[in-house]
């Protein structure tokens, strides 16, 4: 962003920093777009949509699926708000030599 308004926006609020990420990430672009393939296929095409209320009220509905129901293979089958209230593990494995 390089307009000066957002730049007076950003100094206004001293708690919030911008960060600028790469241009074209593939990173930040492929997990983004992998989660609106999923909210796409696995909710909206299966519905008949009348309005934006509606719209709304199926993406709030999948993201709390997402959240709190559907467990994520990269969390090892972990729900994401489990896995995020889960404890730590401090303890570290000495590796074998």
């Amino acid at each position: 962003m390089k307009s000066a308004a957002v730049a007076r926006w950003f100094a206004d609020r001293s708690h919030f920093s911008h960060v600028r990420t790469r241009h074209r990430s593939p990173h930040t672009n492929g997990v983004i777009e992998r989660w609106f393939e999923a909210l796409k296929y696995e909710r909206l095409y299966r519905h008949d949509i009348a309005d934006g209320i509606g719209l709304a009220d199926h993406a709030a509905d999948f993201i709390d699926e997402y959240n709190r129901i559907r467990p994520h293979e990269s969390l090892d089958w972990a729900r994401p708000l489990d896995a995020h209230q889960q404890t730590p593990d401090t303890q570290t494995e000495t590796p074998e030599t």
